[in-house]
């Protein structure tokens, strides 16, 4: 891209470097005419400022015959725009192949914790006393060193875990 072609030496031209004839770029140049610091410190509005640019090209003796595509702010917007759009083309069915192996995932894992919690108050309360009745009791069991063969939370090593937690609480106790 080239800039502040408005500041460049008299005599001196972009012409040949706008039409890709000099460095040769896969996506070309565009010339543009930014704003000035003293167009900023002065708050000139930006459509104005646009409105120059053109007036600029549209007047210069080098590049007023230079096709619109090569000049401006408004031509880089648009070409970055394409250039944006394109990228998301081509990018969007690997993102959407990740998004779907995330759900599939998460849908896996969701089939894994069971069935959700009631939704209602009163089914909450039984739920959670439910749960608070199980905990306490795999608890005991396994402090005990007890076996619950339909216990859904007490593996084989906890238990003997339990065991010797029960032993220690015996002999200290």
């Amino acid at each position: 891209m080239i800039t502040k072609i408005d500041i460049m030496d008299k005599g001196t031209s972009a012409k040949k470097m706008l039409m890709n004839e000099e460095i040769h770029l896969k996506l070309g140049y565009i010339g543009i005419v930014n704003r000035a610091q003293e167009d900023i410190i002065n708050k000139v509005p930006v459509d104005v400022a646009l409105r120059r640019e053109i007036e600029f090209f549209n007047k210069h003796q080098d590049y007023r015959d230079i096709p619109e595509r090569y000049l401006g702010t408004r031509s880089l917007t648009s070409k970055l725009s394409e250039l944006l759009v394109e990228a998301i083309k081509r990018s969007l069915p690997d993102i959407m192949k990740q998004i779907e192996e995330k759900l599939d995932e998460l849908r896996h894992d969701l089939e894994e914790m069971g069935t959700p919690p009631p939704a209602s108050g009163r089914e909450k309360s039984n739920f959670l006393m439910g749960l608070i009745t199980d905990f306490s009791n795999d608890y005991k069991n396994t402090l005990s060193g007890k076996y619950v063969a339909n216990s859904k939370t007490i593996s084989s090593e906890e238990i003997g875990r339990g065991a010797v937690i029960k032993g220690k609480f015996k002999s200290i106790f």
